[in-house]
């Protein structure tokens, strides 16, 4: 991932945007899928990966998980993540890492769940990040990437058309959810549940 070009693009009036509609309406529909495919929680530790203003974060707090560590490439959105912490009174729970996950697995401690939110869609070279996800998980890990169907890839090259025209280096990238679930299987992981929306596929992989 570009972290200056992520930085850019999540920026901090996309972050106020949506902390303000997390607020209103609550966590997006991949966010509370993930949510709700994880289960019981109570006293897990969690690295939340491209968190984003942290619906994943909050959420798994609010069910009872011990820690979340946070890891994203937005400086603005690390910032409106730690206020609505500090609003939920839950703060001191958390950890935040700014840079590319990839580049700082290594320095960071493992957790007993990894979840990536609308995140693999975001890197090019996929297979490092599933690795790295592999390495620091122990028991979990819950992602929700674009599925496969035509018109997820349209909409994918519809938005990196956008992003040409406007001459702006963030782009998305589709993966096929056979080889995420190859990669993951290669480093132990089973995929145990699944769900899906009109663009998002939404699975939890557990260690075997």
């Amino acid at each position: 991932m570009n972290c200056c070009a992520a930085d850019n693009f999540f920026s901090a009036a996309h972050a106020k945007r949506d902390l303000r509609r997390y607020r209103r309406f609550g966590p997006l529909p991949t966010a509370r899928k993930i949510l709700r495919a994880l289960g019981n929680v109570h006293n897990r530790s969690f690295i939340d990966v491209g968190a984003g203003i942290g619906a994943v974060t909050h959420g798994t707090l609010l069910l009872g998980a011990k820690h979340v560590t946070v890891v994203d490439a937005s400086q603005a959105y690390l910032q409106s993540l730690l206020n609505e912490a500090r609003r939920q009174k839950h703060a001191d729970r958390i950890d935040t890492y700014y840079g590319d996950f990839v580049e700082i697995a290594s320095t960071l401690s493992k957790a007993d769940v990894i979840t990536m939110d609308r995140v693999i869609c975001c890197y090019e070279n996929v297979a490092s990040l599933l690795d790295q996800a592999c390495t620091r998980a122990t028991w979990r890990i819950c992602m929700s990437f674009p599925r496969r169907a035509w018109w997820s890839r349209g909409a994918i090259w519809a938005f990196n058309l956008v992003q040409r025209v406007r001459q702006h280096a963030f782009r998305v990238y589709y993966h096929d959810p056979d080889y995420v679930d190859q990669s993951l299987a290669d480093n132990g992981f089973v995929p145990v549940q699944f769900d899906k929306s009109v663009l998002w596929s939404v699975r939890l992989y557990e260690r075997q």
